[in-house]
């Protein structure tokens, strides 16, 4: 289980897990975190001894040199900081030069791209201040002496700004965690060798959030053509489903009929809620603090959550939905809602429908593999107080749904 606050580089290695978390900002929408540092750059950092030097920070040496916002100006400031503070001194001169031109020229607003080799092609996505403000290796200061700065021969890396956005992402995924309590995500290998991190969570208001990332390490280069082991995650890795608050009931139901439609028999379901009420104990037996105020819901009706149980999930064929009885949804802090639907490979499908159909490609999807860990994920987000669903409740709809009251009132349905 991860815990509140993780600051061990070792696990990113061991579990292969990116920095999946939640940021709640100042417009109230959560986001992910940018940066992936892939397995080849955490060996790299390993062997040079920068991730024991990062596990062993204080808070107030992480902050010191992280910046809240990030704009061009601020890079035009960061290089005649570490300039005129005598930085750049132990640099041979050409690559003096060149660091402080590459820089400047950012700082001009001219064009860079990230560019990752995909198995579709290469994929370029424009860079931003933060990137170039992380290459200009201020925020390395907090990790390393003056005179190894820039000395990236001596922990073998290829070249300057491999080791100065090698360093700074890693310094990136540890700096932000501070405060903010992880769900628990996953990874899942999918077509293509990708491999997709997901996480069933919430954002500062304790409105669900189900995240996924494709943190894939493709073949990278970064803004200023070198190669390199580490990337911003884009636009093009990134699906959400921004949820109103109170609506992981409907979704725990949703995934229990994908369950059952498809038969599938996740580890977490082997015993009905006798499982998952041991898996709830053992979460609440971490120390932790419930931070949202639950509202109270005992007199709502088990059954009511059933009311579309007898109606199967629609299965989607050649992009349409054909089962006019659409009644699987969670509602939206967007507006509107997410429908629920399997796809024509079995993915459970959350998205949004437009007219008849729904666009799986950019939906958050779930394989019949994934089904285990979702509903871990889920009852884990519940059990921390991270939403304002509680545990009691899930457990609740799970107890029904293996009793023998729900056996002798609803319909089951054949499985295929």
């Amino acid at each position: 289980m991860l815990p509140d606050t993780f600051y061990k580089i070792h696990y990113f290695v061991i579990m292969g897990i990116t920095n999946t978390r939640i940021i709640h900002c100042s417009n109230g929408i959560a986001m992910m975190e940018t940066y992936k540092v892939y397995p080849n750059g955490l060996r790299k950092l390993d062997r040079a001894g920068i991730t024991t030097r990062i596990e062993t920070l204080r808070q107030e040496e992480l902050k010191k040199y992280r910046m809240s916002a990030v704009s061009l100006d601020d890079i035009r400031r960061a290089v005649g900081r570490m300039e005129g503070e005598g930085h750049l001194r132990n640099m041979e001169k050409n690559e003096r030069n060149e660091y402080k031109q590459f820089l400047y020229r950012a700082a001009r607003e001219e064009d860079f791209y990230w560019t990752t080799n995909r198995k579709g092609g290469k994929l370029k996505e424009r860079a931003v201040a933060e990137d170039f403000y992380l290459l200009s290796g201020v925020r390395n200061l907090a990790v390393l002496h003056d005179n190894e700065l820039f000395d990236y021969k001596k922990f073998n890396f290829d070249s300057i700004f491999e080791f100065t956005g090698t360093v700074g992402s890693a310094l990136e995924i540890v700096s932000k965690a501070n405060g903010w309590r992880y769900g628990l995500p996953w990874n899942t290998r999918r077509e293509n060798k990708r491999t997709i991190s997901s996480i069933v969570t919430s954002d500062g208001a304790g409105e669900m959030r189900i995240f996924q990332q494709d943190i894939t390490p493709y073949e990278t280069t970064d803004p200023f053509g070198k190669r390199v082991y580490y990337r911003r995650l884009g636009i093009a890795d990134k699906k959400a489903v921004e949820a109103s608050s109170s609506t992981e009931s409907y979704l725990l139901i949703s995934i229990l009929k994908y369950v059952e439609q498809l038969g599938l028999r996740p580890d977490i379901l082997e015993k009905g809620a006798v499982t998952t009420n041991q898996y709830i104990t053992n979460i609440s037996q971490m120390e932790m603090a419930k931070q949202h105020k639950i509202a109270d819901r005992a007199s709502e009706s088990i059954k009511a959550l059933f009311s579309t149980w007898e109606i199967p999930l629609p299965k989607v064929s050649e992009g349409k939905v054909k089962d006019s009885k659409f009644a699987h949804f969670i509602q939206s802090t967007l507006g509107g809602g997410y429908n629920i639907c399997i796809s024509e490979n079995n993915e459970l499908v959350i998205g949004r429908k437009i007219r008849n159909e729904i666009d799986v490609e950019n939906s958050v999807t779930f394989l019949p593999e994934d089904t285990n860990n979702l509903i871990k994920s889920l009852l884990y987000q519940a059990a921390r107080g991270l939403g304002r669903t509680t545990e009691r409740q899930l457990l609740d709809i799970l107890e029904y749904r293996y009793s023998s009251k729900m056996k002798d009132g609803y319909k089951l349905v054949a499985r295929k």
